[in-house]
């Protein structure tokens, strides 16, 4: 089992700050433990995902990134979520294309057999959010229809 380098402390809001002390506080043994325990890399996940939804995109991704980070490559869940809300990130930035792509990217790169429902869910709203944002245009219909066929 390799080690991998712990990812640079996150240098998001203060109101944070409280969340990351608790898991540091945690026993090594639940820290590790992705099912009875909290990971760092779960905090992380869910750091973006709250920063992504509250707007603030550039902490979102810099909380994203790190937390797939410290995701082995074979756990496909977990990073295709991540890679979908990286998308979500774009799509803050108001780069609506670009946010399908990488979404269609992240979805497609993930075997069929393994494109579990709340993955495929998490694609279809972002076509929704990018609708409602941006109108119903080309790429928006062109990413529905790759994801029927996908």
């Amino acid at each position: 089992m390799s080690v991998r380098p712990r990812p640079a402390p996150l240098a998001g809001p203060a109101w944070l700050a409280p969340a990351h002390e608790a898991l540091g506080r945690l026993p090594a043994a639940e820290r590790g433990d992705t099912v009875f325990g909290y990971t760092e890399r779960q905090l992380l996940f869910h750091e973006g995902d709250t920063l992504v939804m509250l707007g603030d995109h550039e902490g979102a991704e810099q909380a994203f990134t790190c937390s797939l980070d410290l995701y082995a490559p074979d756990e496909i869940l977990d990073r295709s979520l991540i890679g979908l809300g990286l998308a979500r990130c774009r799509l803050e930035a108001d780069e609506p294309e670009e946010a399908l792509r990488l979404a269609l990217d992240t979805l497609l790169a993930v075997p069929r057999e393994h494109r579990s429902e709340i993955m495929l869910r998490t694609a279809r709203l972002l076509a929704d959010a990018v609708a409602v944002r941006h109108g119903e245009q080309r790429a928006v219909r062109e990413y529905r229809e790759a994801l029927l066929s996908a």
